[in-house]
Order: structure tokens, then sequence, then C-alpha cells
């Protein structure tokens, strides 16, 4: 058995399933009003204050905080087109021109919305940035040309250039002209091939990990599917090519296409408190505005010719509307109630809302005055458009339900079980999926047509369902995309659109040259991307390990379970604690072990004896790092507003030291093994006016702990509680601000962005000759050890010998 590195491609040809319906004729019910000359209020962006920049210092150079901030609104160009980002240090304000946020419930801009694509932003943060459209933005210069200097550039072009006569009559400012042209050139092949790069590496049908959410097609060209996991794949015709994309860390909820197929706008949420919308233009792979919102969105769609963005919501307001650059549009006098459904003619003179209580309205977009509005069946759900605009449907208790558009009347009723629908808007009828009266068994139903039962793979349950040219493509909460086809007899057939399985990493840590991973309970070894993996051990029970002499600490950070200690040199395995919860993070110090318990305490395990050695019984404790022989340190919530969220505990005494810091939740506690006096951690501030997460950096002082001195090195406005963190002397890895890698140089106070693949980082660490990025898909990106150049993403293939 060994591991193979590879990149895996597919290749689907498309199939016919259904036959091709007649294109009816476009039926413009909303456009029957006359234009008035009445013209439409302007919703003019607010002017924020210019951004600012602050000087990250060495722990050592000051004991008062000084902080970098990770701008998180900027939507900026693709980062593979600029794979080297430096920040200047200085104190020169930002020339750019920024944006206010939208703080209501229409949907601001939020500060934790940070591009997900983008080395071009600035870590240095900006109270605010411009939420740019992309044509507004200029393309970034590649790096090769940025290094060069004027004379090196001039001087390669006139080798090339062959003498003539005409040659010394030329002025130095034609001469600079052509220097220019040529130097603009070259920066346009060189972000062309960039693009093209990176348009080769997301060539990957993605598995969908926690199930498929949501699927949108555009009319010709292609379709999205979404997933938990905040993944987005799109699928080219007639091919279906594979495009993917990580947008979010959160799931993916609803997604609508423009009309012209550019841009993909998604809804993603937690389920809890986090709601937010973003539009993406997919083809840079560049975020071009994000707002978010303070509760649960419910629709999500574009106006005909795609001038609106429509976000149905469960407030009092029911609905908002944005253009393509993200500004607030004003189309209703009065709020429509909670919105279920929005759309337009083809003219976009009128828009027509579905309300949760039956309500059909129908408004002139210009005069924002109600034309007409009819009742009809309330509390239909997921409710769409069929047969050219002209007909609704919707599902209510056991009932699928057809409304005329343009008098609320129900024009058919079908009885249906918990139906997912697939129609597309050129449909004559309702198209929907439902389970069959036999177990873990299906069917698609066609208005009073119904095909043969048919079941998937792993007893999938089928999520989501998209009538796509003339097949039904599906999605199932095991993260599979089906292509189904009908024979004429009325029986079903599956085509899996998947890619190879691989084996996902878990873990990583480094040491020298050496770079271990854990996958799937194995341990590798490995020293670059090209290399054949090395297998240490088969049998790691867990999905953490840390480096220990010459062996490993393995637990699980998911589940309750032991925590292992396994040694290479006697080939044995052996418990050395049972926790009474899962372990989310675990350190060693010497031959000991510290860990926090949630609801238990503070742990100290000896790993030869397998004793504990110390314990502190307290609830909420998040971490724990022995520092030195005497003393722990423990973070925690500050949830009474007056404990400190970090203090020390004198292992001898049991005395506790709080840190006078401000903050609610202090967390992440990693020190620096070149430099055991030095700390980071993260530091959660969750004022309603000050929401922020700060890097913070620690300077141990071990003679007399209350004069150790804190540093911000980085700070991010807006809350972010599962940053990564790694430290190796004088950098800095982290990412800080939900999207791709930071590193800071604290030795020549130098911060940058590193440029990101598909998948957005989940943690990182640092060999010999390399920078590695575990993925939240558990792909390896592999950078040069700067993390300046971007070298390859693997994903590691299980095969048989």
């Amino acid at each position: 058995m060994k591991i193979k590195t590879s990149i895996v491609f597919f290749l689907f040809l498309s199939l016919n399933i259904f036959p091709q319906e007649a294109q009816q004729p476009y039926t413009d019910i909303l456009g029957q009003e006359p234009e008035t000359s009445v013209e439409e209020q302007e919703t003019k962006p607010a002017e924020n204050p210019e951004p600012t920049e602050s000087i990250p210092q060495h722990p050592d150079s000051q004991k008062h905080d000084t902080e970098t901030k990770i701008d998180a609104d900027k939507p900026t160009e693709n980062s593979n087109a600029q794979p080297e980002q430096k920040i200047n240090k200085t104190t020169e304000k930002n020339e750019s021109q920024t944006e206010t946020a939208t703080e209501s419930e229409t949907g601001k801009t939020s500060a934790d919305e940070q591009p997900t694509d983008s080395t071009d932003q600035a870590t240095e943060t900006p109270e605010a940035e411009k939420t740019a459209h992309p044509a507004d933005e200029k393309k970034e210069e590649p790096d090769e040309q940025k290094d060069a200097s004027p004379e090196d550039t001039e001087s390669s072009q006139k080798d090339k250039t062959l003498p003539n006569k005409n040659e010394e009559s030329k002025t130095p400012e034609q001469e600079e002209i052509e220097r220019l042209e040529a130097e603009k050139k070259k920066q346009e092949q060189s972000i062309a091939d960039a693009k093209k790069l990176l348009k080769e590496r997301t060539k990957i049908p993605h598995l969908f990990e926690g199930g498929v959410t949501a699927i949108a097609a555009h009319f010709s060209t292609s379709f999205f599917a979404g997933g938990k996991d905040g993944f987005l794949t799109k699928y080219s015709y007639p091919n279906l090519e594979p495009d993917t994309w990580q947008i979010s860390r959160f799931p993916i909820k609803y997604l609508a296409i423009h009309p012209k197929g550019k841009y993909i706008a998604a809804y993603e949420s937690d389920g809890f408190g986090l709601h937010r919308v973003s539009l993406w233009d997919w083809e840079e792979k560049k975020q071009v505005f994000v707002k978010r919102f303070t509760g649960a969105v419910v629709s999500l769609s574009w106006s005909a010719q795609g001038s609106f963005l429509f976000v149905g919501t469960a407030s009092l307001e029911g609905i908002t509307v944005f253009d393509l650059h993200g500004n607030p549009q004003k189309l209703f006098d009065a709020p429509p109630g909670i919105v279920l459904l929005a759309a337009t003619g083809l003219n976009e003179k009128n828009i027509v809302t579905y309300g949760e209580t039956g309500r059909l309205v129908y408004t002139n977009v210009k005069k924002k005055k109600i034309l007409t509005q009819f009742i009809t069946e309330s509390k239909l759900e997921t409710p769409a458009l069929i047969k050219n605009y002209t007909q609704i449907i919707g599902y209510k208790n056991n009932k699928v339900y057809v409304v005329k558009a343009d008098g609320g009347e129900v024009l058919a009723e079908y009885p249906a079980k918990n139906a997912i629908f697939a129609s597309k808007i050129t449909d004559s009828l309702p198209i929907w999926i439902e389970r069959s009266s036999k177990r873990n068994y299906w069917h698609l139903r066609q208005g009073n047509k119904t095909s043969g039962d048919f079941a998937l793979p792993n007893k999938a349950v089928i999520t989501s369902a998209r009538h796509i040219q003339s097949s039904i493509i599906l999605g199932t909460d095991k993260g599979v995309l089906y292509k189904m086809q009908q024979k004429p007899d009325g029986s079903v057939t599956l085509t899996e659109l998947t890619p190879e399985y691989y084996s996902p990493v878990s873990d990583v840590q480094s040491a020298g040259s050496l770079l271990y991973f854990l996958s799937e309970g194995k341990i590798y070894s490995l020293t670059e991307p090209e290399a054949e993996p090395a297998l240490i051990y088969a049998k790691a029970k867990g999905d953490r390990f840390l480096l220990y002499e010459n062996g490993f600490i393995i637990w699980s950070s998911k589940k309750t379970a032991p925590i292992y200690y396994y040694s290479q040199d006697l080939q044995t395995e052996k418990i050395i604690f049972r926790p009474r919860s899962a372990i989310t993070t675990l350190s060693v110090y010497k031959d000991t072990i510290a860990f926090a318990e949630p609801f238990s305490g503070v742990s100290l395990i000896n790993i030869i004896t397998a004793k504990r050695t110390f314990f502190y019984k307290a609830v909420g404790i998040q971490e724990a790092l022995q520092i030195n022989d005497d003393s722990v340190l423990v973070s925690k919530s500050a949830s009474d507003g007056l404990s400190s969220p970090l203090f020390l505990i004198n292992i001898q005494t049991e005395e506790i030291f709080p840190f006078t810091i401000q903050g609610d939740f202090a967390f992440g506690l990693s020190i620096d093994a070149d430099q055991p006096n030095y700390l980071a951690f993260f530091l959660l501030q969750q004022k309603p006016e000050n929401v922020k997460t700060d890097l913070i950096g620690m300077r141990i002082n071990q003679n007399k702990i209350s004069e150790s001195t804190f540093t911000v090195l980085l700070s991010y406005k807006d809350e972010d509680i599962d940053p990564s963190l790694y430290l190796r002397k004088y950098v800095i890895l982290t990412n800080l601000g939900k999207n791709s890698l930071v590193a800071q140089n604290k030795r020549i106070r130098e911060t940058y962005r590193l440029p990101r693949d598909y998948a957005l980082p989940k943690k990182s660490c640092i060999i010999k000759s390399f920078l590695i990025s575990l993925n939240t898909d558990g792909s390896l990106s592999w950078y040069s050890q700067n993390g300046k150049r971007f070298i390859k993403t693997i994903r590691l293939k299980e095969t048989d010998i």
C-alpha cells in the first residue's frame, strides 16, 4: 500500500434525458404598464474616512500596542495574477476612496466579508475599503515587472531591437513611451498566463462535504452547484467541464446566476447569527461585493436583464434590492412583507413579489407605486416561476400548487410528498422529485406523470434538483451530483458527476526538511510535492497529532477518545489518558502534555508514566499551554465582563495571575519553539460598536510575569473564531480574516498575503525548502519557503500495489 499524489480531472459527455421542449414565446406579463417620465431616485454610496495604516512593531521594541489590520471589505483581483504582495511599511495614506457599510437589515457591507480570493488586499487594514465593480478596478502588475528596474527593462528592450538610422532622432519622451508600452504588454501577458494557469488548476469536480445545498442553472451555458462546505462548482455545457472555487467556510443556501452568466450571487449562513449575500465575478474568481444581514434570507433572484439583485428577507422590510455595484436600490414606497419570490418582466419596468401571506403585488419600478395586487395561496414553500413567467408553483400540505401569476387563481393541484422542485422557467408543467412508497426509493414527477422508482447509491438523500437542458441534475446529502436519464418506458438511469475519491489530510506537522501529515488513520512523511509519501504509522486512532521525541501524540478533536503515544523506536502504541470530551487543542512541554476540557478543567499528563500530574478544576476553559516548569497559561471566555480572558496558573501553589488585557475571548495559544519566551494568541472583542479579532504577540518575562508585554500584530475588524496560527523564529503564518494565508516577517517588518488556490487554507507550516498550506478540503498547497511563489496543490489518492 502506498500513496500517490494526483490532481484529478474528469469529463462527462452530455446525455439527453427528456425530449427537448419547444421554446414557448416569452410572455412579458409584467411590462403592461407604459413608462412614465418620473425619474428613479438614485442611491448614492456614502463616503468613508480615508483609510489608515500603522507599522507593526517587533515585540521587543515597545510595550504599547501597534497593529497591522486585515481589510475585510475590498474586493480585489484574483490572487494568482499577482503572486507577491508586499506591504509598504510607511505611514502614507491610502488614496483609494471608500464606501461606508450599510448597517440596516437591508444588507450592510460587513467587515467579515473578506474576499476569499485575492492577495492584493491590504493586510495592514484600512478602517474601510472600497466595494468595487470589476470594471472599475485596475489590473495588478506582475511581480517580475515590479521587481525590474526601469534601467533593466529599457536595456532588455533595446537588446531585442535592431538599431536603425532613425533611432538617434528619438526624444527621451518617445523612448519613455515605448518603454512603458513594452512594460504594459509584458504585464498583460503575465496576467493572461496567470489566469490560464488558474483556470487549469480549478478544473476539479468537487465532492461537497456535508452535502449539496443548491443548484442554479444559466439558460444555455452552465449550471452551478453549492454545498455545506462553502464550495461552488460550475459545470459548463456541453461536456460538463467543472470549475471549482471555495467562496466561504460556511454553508451555501441559495444561488442565483446573473442573466448574462458573468456573475453568481450566493447566500451563505451558519444557521445562527451569520447571514450574508455575496456577488462573484466567476471568471476572475473575484468578489464584487458582500452584504451582511441581521436575519435569515429567504429568497435570492435577479431581474430579467440583471439590473437588480433581489434579496428576500424575514424582516419587516421583506426585500432588499441591490445593483451590480452593491448599492441599495429603493423600489418600494412601502415594505411588501416577507418576500418568497421576486421577478420582473423582460423590460424590467414592473416587479412582482409573492409574499408569505399570499399577496401577489405588482409594482412599477420608476414610480415605486403598486399597480395591482392579488390574494392567492399563502405560505407556499420554495415558490418558483414556470411557463415563461406566467405561472407560479409552490408546495404546501402535501400538494403542489400552480397559480396564475397575473391573477392569483389556482390553476392546478397535484398530490405530492415533500416536493423538491426541479423546474426551469420554460417548463409548461411543474417538475419535482419526491420519495416513493418504497424505503430509500424516489421518483420523478411532471404534473400527473410519474417515472419509475429509483434508488441512489449508499442510501443517499436528494437535497436539490434542477432541470438542465434535457436532463435532471440531482444533488445529495453525500455531496455527490447525479445526472438522471429517463427511458421511454419510464425507468431511470443515473450517471455520477463526481471526481475520483481521494484521501483528505486532517493534520500536518513539520520537522527540518520533513512534512508529516495524517490522513485517514495513517501518518506519512514527505519532502517535496513531487515525491511519494513514506508511510510511517498505519494505525493512528485520531484526526490530530503532534511530534514527540521519535514518535507521535495522537488524539481526536471530533469525538471522545483516548490520547495515544506511538514510539517509532519501540514500534508500540499506548494510551496515556482518557479524557471526558473531545480535545480541540493539545500542547507538549518536555515530557508533559497539557490540554483543557470545557466542562472539566486543565490537565497535565506525564507521557512516560501516563499519570496526571496536575489538575485545575474550572468550567469554560478554552486552552492550556505549559510555558515553563512552574506555569500553565490558560485562555477562556471573559463572559462576566470583569475577569481576564488570559491568566497564568502556578503549578506548585495553584495561585492564579490574570493578565490585564481587554477582550471577551482568548484562544489559539501558540508558542515559538525557537523562542520559548515568545508566544501568540487571538483575542476577540465583541462590543457592538467595535467587533474585532486581534492577533496578539506576547513576550514573557520569566523573572517577573507581571511585566510581560503584549503587541497587536494583526487586526481583523470582525469576528473570526477559527483561525490558525504558526510561529517559527521571526515568521508568523495565519489565515485570520477567513481568506488566504497572511505571512508576517517580524525581523524585516514585512506583511503580505499569499496567493491562494481553489480551496481556502485551514492550517500551515514550514519545512526546509517549502511552505505548506493544509486546505479545508484536505488538499495540500505548496509554496516557496517565503510563500511568495505558489508551486502546486496536491490531493492524495490511495492505490493498492
